[in-house]
């Protein structure tokens, strides 16, 4: 898997797992890499071809055969596909080639025969299948969930980013350098910028947070942050409690489904994949709300008040400073007129939280 890119844009600091496929004639072999998770090069200046390197160090060379071919800039139509393979310091190894003549002429410049070639060199040399480069990308965006980190698109890629009103320098570097620290603890690669880190700080663990205790965490948080990291046990893509919890009811629906020793198995099977799937939904919208929280990154006022009566709290004053991002920019999520409308106060009693 590529590493996690880290990158800054004016208040904004994204995180990148995924990386853009370029639309085109390659578009079928760089997404074949991508899932694959091989890194790649797109040599353009020397005639168009795929320079992709393998775990192993070698090298995975792909690209297009022309008619005629004189030159970058003076070719005729294409007539097929050529890869091959180069080990450093060694000659390239043919293993596929189209064009007329060849000994894969009858593909022409379908991409379908050069693709199945493709996959099989991938698997001799051990490089991981899609289904393992896809559990990987799973966990690195769990990591970064549980880092504090928003999902969010950027350029049609999905990416996570820093809370809105996060602007603090000082707290943006202790973000990223933990998230940072996370995923590196799991053997992934990480890229970001120095500005971006502390290295003075101490090497952050994954805490663990037993679910029993979560509810205990919220009721005497007093940071928004404190909140969405307890959340964050629940919602965090793929491991998350709530995922893995509609991953047993799909899981129990196939396997009643299979029981079949009564007439009214396959509706009990049926009934519990619709539950699945209600509650999936459910599982999107509180993620949801768990970013809107993220974005606030301020201080609970009641936790305020019970700070300046028994001493001040730095971190708390902070929080409640105002900053440029005190407007917060609304995404459109149908949450946000229900968070931002004030309570009713008849339901809720002086000096309780409910």
């Amino acid at each position: 898997m590529q590493p996690v890119t880290f990158s800054k844009s004016g208040f904004e600091v994204t995180a990148h797992t995924r990386r853009r496929v370029p639309s085109g004639m390659f578009e079928p072999i760089t997404t074949l890499l991508v899932n694959r998770g091989v890194d790649y090069t797109i040599g353009f200046d020397t005639g168009g071809y795929i320079d992709a390197r393998l775990p192993d160090g070698s090298f995975l060379l792909v690209g297009p055969q022309y008619a005629d071919y004189q030159g970058p800039d003076r070719t005729g139509p294409q007539d097929g596909w050529f890869a091959g393979w180069l080990e450093v310091g060694g000659e390239p190894t043919p293993l596929y080639d189209s064009q007329p003549g060849q000994h894969d002429h009858q593909h022409g410049t379908d991409p379908g025969p050069l693709l199945a070639c493709i996959n099989e060199h991938l698997d001799r040399r051990g490089v991981p299948s899609k289904q393992e480069v896809q559990e990987r990308l799973v966990r690195a965006e769990s990591l970064l969930h549980r880092a504090g980190f928003v999902p969010t698109v950027h350029n049609g890629v999905a990416c996570h980013r820093l809370p809105a009103a996060m602007l603090d320098p000082g707290e943006r570097r202790t973000a990223v350098t933990r998230a940072a620290d996370y995923l590196r603890a799991e053997g992934f690669g990480v890229n970001y910028p120095a500005d971006l880190t502390d290295w003075v700080a101490e090497r952050a663990v994954l805490p663990s947070r037993p679910l029993a205790g979560l509810g205990g965490e919220i009721a005497k948080a007093g940071h928004t942050e404190e909140v969405v990291a307890a959340l964050s046990v629940l919602t965090a893509p793929g491991d998350g409690v709530l995922d893995q919890a509609v991953d047993v009811l799909h899981q129990t629906a196939a396997w009643w489904e299979g029981l079949n020793s009564t007439a009214s198995d396959p509706h009990y099977a049926a009934r519990l994949r619709e539950i699945a799937n209600r509650t999936d939904s459910y599982v999107r919208e509180i993620r949801a709300l768990r970013g809107d929280l993220a974005d606030r990154h301020a201080a609970h006022p009641q936790a305020a008040a019970r700070s300046a009566a028994s001493g001040h709290d730095p971190r708390v004053a902070a929080a409640l400073a105002s900053s440029p991002a005190s407007e917060r920019t609304l995404t459109g999520h149908h949450a946000e007129t229900l968070l931002a409308a004030p309570p009713p106060a008849a339901d809720r009693p002086a000096g309780r939280i409910r």
